[in-house]
């Protein structure tokens, strides 16, 4: 058994603990073991406790017969969590429970003031009493807890908790909750459908009573909690310091909104005066965006320089339209300072992003803009990028499946140019195929552009003759390559700008525009249908950029060494911040791993400068997954692999491997790196390989070292 040691997110140092059958080569013996973790444990404030790896028991051992050797290592976390300040425990196996019960039962956490737990459900199926007895447990230590979390993962709905009176599960959960005076309270995924109306009154009135103080509260997918009609009012109304709602998940009606906004207005004066409002998943209807806007006009005139202090909504999937948009834009021209906002998953088109946008054009403060998966097409991407000066502090922008194409490119050009705090650009799942001259006529043998009604029509029987409808045009002109205009004249300024579209010219001004955001570190344009062609217009101008995430996943990519080279160039120029690289599903293959990891070479086949991957010493997670990778590409990679020494995640499945011995030759180079946690080889095998591996020394060395090596 051994200490893996990570970083989190916030920059503090988290050590997390992985159980496996044998001790690793840094602690030969147990008692070497218990020796680090008295030493080193309470050096520590963050401790993020992952029992994945910890071993079955054999089944002729008796269950009330403790293993010394986890028994022993128990006691050294539990006399070494003096100074944690923060605990993150995952549980997900049976056995796991039992270690973690005695952990906390046994330590002292006079410090402990944020307890996250993470737990699956397979873990106590079993034996459900267990998760009692685990929460119960927690609550010894929980007295001095600010922040709360638990979170339950669901791996097998058929085989659900059964959170009935004989568990106990909701007065443990309840007595959780009372042990302190908590600010911070995350109930997520907890599924209490058949828990008994007498153990769900008294949960709801724990919350009541302990969380008067709360000043976030997110209930993400626990849509049991709201059984009581008037649980969501009465908590609501005694958190008059609430900032953040998080109520993601959970379907509520028209009934349940009005209720939730009156409360909010009692508590805190109305939900626009949340910091943090997030209601992906609600099924809000139009009606229900009205009660928001009433609820704006109803509250005390503000000057016209004030605004409402929300700064984050997430209206994610709930099916938005244009007229709900259009009742959006007035909520939102009232919230000036909004930050982010999220309409990920609805059916917004492009009247109702012009109405969003123009409702928040004096967002001076808009950092984050999603319109991920929504109807907008060109058109309405245009109405967007219209308001781009408005918003010099954004920084994300999402618009993966818009039903884009290459037309746009030239508008969102001159958009970036204005944008210099832009940070990410995320272009996914949209078609951006290289356009020719056929296409943007979209005439054959030269015809003339047709109009969708012809007043000086005339002929027998036209006057009664159906109408088509916009669909039915649209499939003939389709079917016969025919273009129709809309209007009284022909587009003769959509011909003038058709050049700026045809070929590789619109990636060449994206490159430029790109490289013109100085503060750019994400660029993720993942199946866009993008060709060597239009990937050698952006590698020259991308390579002035600082990227830390680039994402060129599920493109016809590389499939000529010029785009293997271009690759190359750009993984030099960003060797020192690149974090994330993801090729996968691309033309890679043998050959292109291999000029990567060989390096490249001049027209005298001379070697120019490092090899691209081993000069990524900053990279973390790398995506190579069904790129084709035979033999000789993973013997390449296995020889640079060494070198990319912060190296957390690498992903390698789907590719075609033969040979066992290259893959236990990757496994060795891979035991090297410090950071290391996973490793993905599924489908790279066949089954009789993949079991000859899982028997190596090596796997059994890196599985020692708690990393996942799924094969």
């Amino acid at each position: 058994m051994r200490r893996v040691f990570r970083k989190t997110l916030s920059g503090a140092l988290s050590y997390r603990w992985c159980w496996s059958p044998q001790p690793g080569p840094s602690y030969p013996t147990p008692e070497a073991l218990v020796e680090t973790i008295r030493r080193q444990g309470p050096k520590e404030s963050v401790w993020n406790l992952d029992f994945s790896f910890l071993p079955k028991r054999p089944s002729t051992q008796r269950e009330d017969v403790p293993d010394d050797v986890l028994r022993s290592c128990s006691v050294a976390l539990s006399e070494s969590a003096l100074t944690v300040k923060r605990l993150s425990l995952t549980i997900n196996y049976p056995e796991a429970v039992e270690v973690a019960i005695r952990f906390l039962r046994g330590a002292q956490l006079p410090a402990l003031r944020t307890l996250d737990l993470t737990l699956h459900n397979v873990a106590f199926v079993q034996n459900e009493r267990m998760l009692a007895t685990l929460l119960q447990s927690a609550a010894g230590v929980a007295g001095r807890l600010a922040e709360l979390r638990v979170a339950m993962i669901t791996h097998d709905i058929r085989s659900g908790l059964q959170w009935g009176q004989q568990q106990r599960v909701p007065t443990a959960l309840a007595t959780l909750l009372s042990a302190s005076a908590l600010e911070s309270l995350s109930l997520e995924h907890l599924v209490m459908s058949s828990a008994s109306d007498e153990e769900t009154l008294v949960l709801n009135a724990a919350i009541l009573n302990s969380c008067r103080g709360l000043r976030q509260l997110s209930l993400s997918g626990s849509a049991s909690l709201l059984r009581c009609d008037s649980f969501l009012h009465d908590t609501l109304m005694g958190m008059p310091r609430l900032e953040v709602l998080d109520l993601s998940g959970i379907c509520l009606n028209d009934v349940q909104i009005q209720k939730l906004l009156v409360s909010l207005r009692a508590s805190i004066g109305g939900w626009h005066n949340l910091q943090q409002l997030n209601l992906a998943g609600c099924g809000l209807s139009t009606w229900a965006l009205g009660l928001m806007q009433s609820d704006l006009g109803d509250s005390h005139p503000l000057p016209s320089n004030s605004s409402f202090g929300l700064k984050v909504l997430n209206l994610s999937s709930n099916g938005i339209d244009d007229e709900g948009a259009f009742v959006l834009a007035t909520v939102c021209m009232r919230c000036r300072w909004i930050e982010e906002i999220y309409l990920r998953h609805n059916r917004i088109t492009e009247k109702g992003a012009a109405a969003i946008c123009s409702a928040v054009r004096e967002g001076t403060e808009l950092r984050v803009l999603s319109f991920h998966s929504n109807l907008l097409k060109d058109e309405g991407l245009l109405e967007v990028l219209r308001h781009f000066e408005g918003w010099p502090k954004l920084q994300r922008f999402d618009v993966t499946r818009c039903r884009l194409t290459v037309r746009c490119l030239p508008s969102l050009c001159i958009a970036l140019l204005s944008s210099k705090a832009l940070q990410e650009l995320v272009l996914d799942r949209n078609d951006l195929r290289l356009l020719d001259t056929s296409d943007v006529t979209g005439t054959t043998g030269g015809g003339v552009h047709l109009f969708a009604f012809d007043s000086m029509r005339s002929g027998i029987g036209s006057a009664d003759m159906k109408a088509l409808t916009s669909f039915e045009v649209d499939r003939r002109d389709a079917l016969e390559g025919r273009q129709r205009h809309k209007g009284t004249g022909p587009a003769n300024e959509e011909k003038k700008f058709n050049s700026t579209f045809i070929g590789a010219a619109p990636f060449e001004r994206l490159g430029s525009a790109l490289a013109s955001c100085a503060e750019l570190r994400s660029f993720s344009a993942s199946g866009c249908s993008l060709t060597d062609t239009a990937f050698l217009s952006l590698t020259a101008a991308l390579q002035r950029c600082r990227l830390t995430h680039l994402n060129l996943s599920s493109n016809p990519l590389f499939t000529h060494v010029e785009g293997i080279e271009a690759l190359g160039r750009l993984l030099h120029c960003a060797s020192e911040a690149l974090e994330v690289l993801d090729v996968s599903c691309t033309g890679l293959g043998n050959v292109g791993i291999s000029v990567l990891a060989d390096g490249l070479s001049d027209s005298l086949s001379e070697m120019v400068g490092e090899p691209p991957l081993r000069s990524l010493g900053a990279l973390r997670e790398l995506h190579v997954s069904h790129c084709r990778i035979g033999d000789d590409g993973f013997g390449a990679l296995a020889d640079v692999v060494p070198f990319m020494c912060s190296l957390e995640r690498l992903f390698l499945d789907g590719n075609q491997v033969t040979s066992v011995p290259v893959v236990v030759s990757l496994l060795g180079k891979l035991s090297t790196l410090p950071s290391l946690v996973f490793v993905g080889l599924h489908g790279t095998l066949s089954p009789r390989s993949g079991a000859e591996v899982a028997v190596c020394s090596e796997y059994s060395l890196l599985r020692r070292k708690g990393i996942t090596v799924h094969v």
